[in-house]
């Protein structure tokens, strides 16, 4: 495998490996938020964020490989990996694409936890604010005959809800 190439598989490889960890990361996030553990939630959060700054330092030196490849090759400077793969050789294309077709599926499942997650953020979100709703008093302006407002605190839970 030449040089660049082989860079490459083991940055994708090292990248691939990170994102399984944040993948299982997120599936305990998911239970966390689930059953409301908030330590538990900050804990894998802060260690999720060490994970992506591996992941963009891996990512800083992946780029000016791919640069020098799409000059190689005479691509477009911003040139994907599946266009570098198109035009690679045959040794080269095989490791290479292994690891791609891994990272393309640890994204797809952790863009499906992380739409989960944000779903179960969303619901404790709306819980709050219906709970803070729910118990703080709020006004009621009426107008009376003369047109002056009258401010009516409404206390009582079951008369605002029902």
């Amino acid at each position: 495998m030449e040089p660049v190439f082989e860079k490459l598989s083991c940055l994708l490889e090292e990248q691939a490996a990170l994102y399984r960890e944040i993948t299982g990361l997120a599936e305990r996030k998911q239970q966390y938020l689930v059953k409301g553990m908030i330590p538990e939630l900050d804990e894998v959060t802060r260690k999720e964020e060490a994970l992506i700054y591996q992941i963009g330092r891996r990512e800083e030196e992946r780029l000016p490989l791919m640069q020098k490849l799409a000059s190689l090759y005479q691509l477009d400077e911003n040139a994907t990996l599946r266009d570098v793969l198109a035009l690679a050789p045959e040794a080269e294309k095989a490791g290479l694409g292994e690891v791609a077709h891994e990272l393309m599926e640890i994204m797809a499942q952790l863009d499906q936890l992380n739409q989960q997650n944000t779903g179960l953020i969303q619901q404790s979100l709306n819980f709050i604010s219906f709970a803070m709703d729910a118990i703080s008093p709020q006004s009621n302006p009426t107008y009376n005959a003369s047109k002056e407002v009258k401010v009516e605190r409404l206390t009582q839970l079951l008369d605002k809800k029902v």
